[in-house]
């Protein structure tokens, strides 16, 4: 498992302009800023046109990043960016907050894009709180127990994956908000993965400044951050193509 790269751009065979997408990313940033500020139909509305450059602008960044990933994930199949991404609108119905619109947009890279069920790549685009991250966002019961299970019989090959200086100190410690408080009842409570067991998300994140973002390098960064977490996605998509019929992601 190589996670040591001093050059990470000479190991991808697309070209990484350090300066490409400069401009869209401010326009990107920019118009979630005065979003924010003005989330309302009627404002929405006049700026229809700053939201389709912003679009276009998403757009563009999305094959980039996904030509970086499939040199790094071989089998990844680019198909077209806007399988890869989510709306803008929010769904308000059960909400107290009824703003219409997000505040941030997000990019979610894997076979089968935005709703496969497979472990993917995620990009969260938001002023002053984006981030690049991957694995599993609450996963369907299905699917978490076979991560579950994958897990408490593989755990000495998941802990070399999520334990390793690199990847601790790149990442730190999983996102655990929603991890249970006990080890799920159909586990033996002293599991040495009984801590594992209690994730209901497993996701690596790394935080983003605005100036992280804006900067000449942020496409090599975050193919490099993808590299990373690549051996835990392989670790639970093969747990989850194991426990399914049709293997989502080869």
């Amino acid at each position: 498992m190589d996670y040591k790269c001093s050059n990470f751009a000479k190991i991808i065979k697309i070209k990484i302009d350090m300066t490409i997408l400069k401009k869209e990313r401010v326009q990107m940033l920019k118009y979630l800023t005065s979003l924010i500020q003005n989330n309302n139909r009627e404002w929405f509305q006049e700026h229809k046109e700053d939201y389709n450059l912003m679009r276009t602008n998403l757009e563009q960044l999305v094959i980039m990043l996904g030509e970086g990933l499939a040199q790094i994930k071989p089998s990844f199949k680019f198909t077209k960016s806007g399988d890869y991404t989510f709306r803008i609108y929010r769904d308000v119905r059960f909400s107290k907050d009824k703003s219409p619109y997000k505040n941030h947009i997000g990019i979610y890279l894997i076979n089968g894009g935005r709703k496969s069920p497979m472990a993917g790549y995620y990009v969260h685009i938001q002023p002053g709180e984006s981030f690049v991250a991957g694995g599993l966002f609450r996963p369907d019961s299905k699917i978490l127990r076979a991560v579950r299970d994958e897990i408490y019989y593989n755990h000495k090959d998941f802990g070399e994956i999520v334990l390793h200086k690199e990847f601790q100190s790149f990442f730190g410690k999983l996102w655990d908000e929603d991890k249970l408080k006990r080890v799920p009842r159909d586990f033996p409570k002293d599991s040495p993965a009984g801590e594992w067991l209690k994730f209901k998300s497993y996701i690596a994140m790394r935080s983003l400044t605005d100036a992280d973002f804006l900067g000449d390098k942020f496409i090599e960064t975050t193919l490099d951050t993808f590299r990373k977490i690549k051996p835990m996605n392989d670790f639970l998509n093969n747990a989850i193509a194991l426990s399914q019929e049709d293997n989502y992601d080869k």
